[in-house]
Order: C-alpha cells, then structure tokens, then sequence
C-alpha cells in the first residue's frame, strides 16, 4: 500500500533501440511483449536481464503451437526464485504438446 502518490515515467521502445530510445532499457522494470516470431529478438533481453537486479516480464501471445512448443525451453525468465514473469497466451486450436513441468513464473 502506498501513502504518497508514485509517479514513475514510462518509456516504450521497440526491439531495435536507438540513441533517442536508450532510456527505457536503464529502467529496473521492463515489460517485453512480443507476437508470434517476434519472440527472437525478446529472447536476447531476457538472457542479458534475467539473472540481474532488474525485474523483465515477459508477455507473449502466439497462434502456433510449434512454435511455442520450440520456444518454451529457452525461455529463462530468471528461475523460480526471480520476480520475473513470461505470460504464454497461446490462441491456437491443437492442444500444445508440452511433456515437462515448467517453472512457476512462466504460465
């Protein structure tokens, strides 16, 4: 609970960062979203800011669940002790095909 108002600036950048964008990747808290393929380049966020003191949430929304299925085991959003999270909504008809437990922070 919070007994003095928060204001926190907030930047939204795209995956190919610029001079004029760099301030959104010195925050602590990123949001990443991706659709589809546009996982790749997420992927190399999530390994340089996984493990750190920075919080990077994951918010992925893919049809195919080949895809998803390939991905899943590169997805490394810090363990189960990090206060990272990856939301997987998967919008495709075929149940995905998943035969290991995965961590608490990915769903």
């Amino acid at each position: 609970e919070m007994s003095v108002p928060s204001h926190r600036p907030m930047f939204v950048t795209q995956a190919y960062l610029s001079p004029f964008n760099s301030h959104a990747m010195d925050s602590t808290n990123l949001i990443a979203m991706a659709s589809g393929i546009g996982i790749t380049p997420i992927l190399s966020l999530i390994k340089q800011y996984a493990r750190t003191e920075r919080t990077l949430d994951l918010i992925w929304m893919c049809r195919q669940a080949e895809l998803i299925e390939f991905m899943l085991s590169s997805l490394d959003v810090g363990g189960e002790d990090s206060d990272c999270v990856a939301l997987i909504y998967y919008t495709g008809k075929r149940p995905l095909l998943v035969d290991y437990d995965l961590t608490s922070n990915v769903r």
